[in-house]
């Protein structure tokens, strides 16, 4: 759900 709507932000806070 998340990395579709905002896939920025789920990759931010997975990588980070």
């Amino acid at each position: 759900m998340f990395n579709k709507a905002m896939p920025n932000i789920a990759e931010a806070n997975c990588t980070s």
